[in-house]
């Protein structure tokens, strides 16, 4: 991945592994509700994950869930020395949440596989992602969305009240008419 992994990711990842091979013996089901936005938002570790599955599924011949394999990624992800694995958990859950939101408000399902989707997730982990760093974009169309788009930006002010609460980060309106846009594209599909 390019990245130096914590040296001690073998101590947490090898419990979870174990954990997990003695639940799926007992035939104990695993969910993972993160599952689609963990392949969204950490594609590599995700691939990576993969990886160790095969691995392990040829060596104990034991057949590991896609659940499972998204619980591995995030043991990856927090493997990343300047990454915690509690930090990517919140943010998947917040992801979860502002998606949970939006169908709720339009009375939708978005289909987790759709483009829509996939390009709604990885604009929200943008968003956070810039406001981590103190890095927002100017829209220049600020106000002819928010007059144009006036559900959708009202929308937008809801989400971005979901994240304020949740990372202590308040979100400007320019990153909130971008949302708007994207929460448009969802209300078409």
């Amino acid at each position: 991945m390019g990245e130096e992994l914590n040296p001690n990711i073998h101590i947490g990842l090898i419990d979870h592994i174990n954990f997990a091979i003695k639940r799926l013996q007992e035939n104990i089901d695993i969910i993972n509700p993160f599952l689609t936005e963990t392949k969204i938002m950490y594609p590599k570790e995700y691939e990576l994950a993969q990886e160790a599955v095969e691995i392990l599924k040829e060596k104990l011949n034991i057949q590991i869930p896609d659940a499972e394999i998204g619980f591995i990624a995030f043991h990856i992800h927090g493997a990343l020395k300047s990454k915690d694995k509690a930090v990517a958990l919140k943010i998947t859950k917040l992801v979860n949440n502002l998606i949970k939101t939006v169908e709720d408000e339009l009375h939708i399902a978005i289909k987790r596989d759709s483009f829509d989707y996939v390009r709604f997730v990885i604009h929200i982990r943008g968003i956070i992602s810039r406001l981590e760093n103190d890095k927002v974009f100017e829209n220049p169309l600020l106000d002819k969305i928010k007059e144009q788009f006036e559900f959708e930006f009202g929308l937008a002010l809801k989400l971005g009240k979901i994240i304020e609460n949740e990372l202590k980060i308040k979100v400007p309106e320019d990153e909130l008419a971008y949302m708007a846009m994207h929460i448009h594209k969802l209300k078409e599909i």
